[in-house]
């Protein structure tokens, strides 16, 4: 199953997501999830901010952090769950500010938290509409792409790779995995260029 921005842009949207899984969970569903809408976009203008010295890395993840913020507190979830990803984006932003240099692999790496983001948050009000789902990233479920930053492909291994790694989830598992995103064979963060959330539930 397969949410865009949209349908992950909102806690109202969020709830009938999970509802709507819910209603299929006998089917043992994959969900892939996209960012929040507008996200992407708010990180890649982050990651431009930060270049600019007169901005902290506080400062321009701020919208970002109250969008999500805002989004689990309706939710009537714990802030803590993207805590990680908030503080990983913070250092990132920095690193920016520091060497001035924003390179698309770098600009690959900042656009990858949206869905990171949103994958922990739908997979953590969907445990508390009581289902058993649990957050993936899609690298870590085998996507393997070339270094095509901003617009990678998947290479054959990936099929594989994920077919192996499906079977490992315990039975009963929702898995909410992470669209647009792989990593090389070197461990690099890319994306699948616009719409690749579409790309990678095709895939999976």
């Amino acid at each position: 199953m397969k949410f865009g921005g949209t349908s992950v842009g909102s806690a109202e949207s969020i709830r009938q997501v999970v509802e709507i899984v819910k209603a299929s969970q006998g089917r043992n569903p994959i969900v892939v999830v996209s960012a929040l809408s507008g996200v992407t976009d708010m990180l890649l203008a982050s990651a431009r901010k930060a270049l600019d010295r007169s901005f902290s890395a506080k400062e321009t993840d701020k919208a970002v952090q109250d969008r999500h913020i805002s989004v689990i507190g309706e939710l009537g979830l714990k802030a803590d769950i993207i805590s990680e990803e908030l503080a990983e984006l913070e250092h990132v932003l920095f690193g920016i500010s520091l060497i001035r240099e924003l390179t698309p692999r770098t600009k690959d790496y900042v656009a990858s938290f949206g869905e990171r983001m949103s994958s922990r948050i739908v997979a953590a009000y969907a445990r508390k509409a009581g289902l058993n789902a649990r957050a993936f990233n899609a690298y870590d479920l085998g996507v393997i792409t070339d270094g095509n930053f901003g617009n990678a492909e998947i290479l054959p291994g990936t099929y594989e790779a994920i077919a192996a790694s499906v079977k490992g989830i315990p039975a009963g598992v929702i898995p909410i995995v992470t669209g647009f995103i792989g990593k090389t064979g070197q461990g690099e963060v890319t994306t699948l260029g616009r719409g690749g959330s579409d790309y990678s539930a095709a895939i999976f």
